[in-house]
């Protein structure tokens, strides 16, 4: 709406306009914000393949990577899986509902499968005697808290060494999807990021966005 506004503005200056039909406009609702920065497949493959597993929270915290990048995963999500929701035998991960989000049973990628299950009968469990733990969710810290905050913090920080521009695990999340919908149909894309309603996948259409920016291209005044 601002945009219209400013639109109009210039045409008053340039006097090919009298007045702005768009001064007093107000748009009701929810404001949302188109997905950009989006990264690259190849990308986010690099990023899983080279994220640094030296430390026993590295290999962890690889093990969460791969769930933002294969399963699309937000923050909230990964926190709330819990050990039996992995079904290695089966290649499949169950994802709790999580907000506004809906529940799904997603598959597991087979270049990762290994990765956690070496997490799963190998480190988890020594991060849960560093501090005495005892806890049925599939990640931990390795600190006293039950929170993922710091650790994807981590995450992030050794993530943006490997590539700068990665970002946080929303833009990991909008790259996903946008990668998604490319290679399968929107109703699929939906289930497997559990959106609600269809609206919320397809602002992730970078084919809508491409036609807007072509008509943008078109009718620009200063073109």
């Amino acid at each position: 709406m601002q945009g219209i506004k400013h639109f109009y503005n210039f045409l008053q200056q340039k006097e090919l306009v009298q007045h702005n039909p768009a001064e007093e406009l107000r748009i009701k609702g929810i404001i949302k914000r188109q997905p950009h920065d989006l990264l690259e497949w190849e990308d986010l493959e690099q990023l899983y393949k080279n994220y640094p597993t030296s430390s026993i929270t590295g290999k962890r915290n690889k093990t969460i990577l791969g769930m933002l990048i294969y399963q699309g995963l937000n923050s909230g999500e990964v926190a709330a899986i819990e050990l039996k929701d992995v079904k290695l035998e089966e290649a499949k991960v169950y994802v709790p509902s999580v907000g506004r989000s809906n529940s799904r049973t997603l598959k597991l990628e087979s270049l990762q499968i290994l990765q956690l299950q070496k997490y799963i009968t190998q480190v988890r469990p020594v991060l849960l005697a560093m501090n005495d733990k005892k806890s049925e969710k599939l990640f931990t810290s390795s600190g006293n808290g039950k929170r993922l905050d710091n650790s994807l913090s981590r995450l992030m920080k050794n993530a943006k060494k490997v590539n700068p521009k990665i970002k946080d695990p929303k833009q990991i999340r909008a790259s996903v999807i946008t990668y998604w919908l490319k290679h399968h149909n929107i109703r699929q894309v939906q289930y497997m990021t559990g959106h609600r309603y269809i609206s919320s996948t397809e602002r992730y259409r970078t084919d809508n966005l491409e036609t807007l920016q072509e008509q943008i291209d078109e009718l620009h005044p200063l073109k």
